[in-house]
């Protein structure tokens, strides 16, 4: 892949590459796959399916997380964690 095309990115002027493309330059300059398909406006495929499994939760879920106060979001997340080591 050329500099010239990843420098036309940035700027915008042409649209952004695939999510398997994102994920190889996510590897290739040891970023994380998520913030570059973030960045580049992409939702994961994975976290797609998720989503559309229960559209109404996740949207609900997602927009008030992220109206939420930091402290109830770090609770939840804590939680979460917790619930993953176990």
């Amino acid at each position: 892949m050329q500099s010239s095309y990843l420098s036309k990115v940035e700027r915008e002027l042409v649209p952004p590459p695939s999510e398997a493309t994102i994920r190889k330059l996510a590897a290739v300059f040891e970023e994380d796959e998520d913030l570059l398909l973030a960045l580049a406006k992409k939702v994961p495929e994975d976290i797609r399916e998720i989503i559309c499994s229960d559209p109404g939760f996740y949207c609900w879920l997602i927009r008030n997380l992220e109206s939420a106060p930091p402290e109830i979001v770090e609770q939840c997340i804590a939680v979460l964690q917790e619930e993953e080591t176990n």
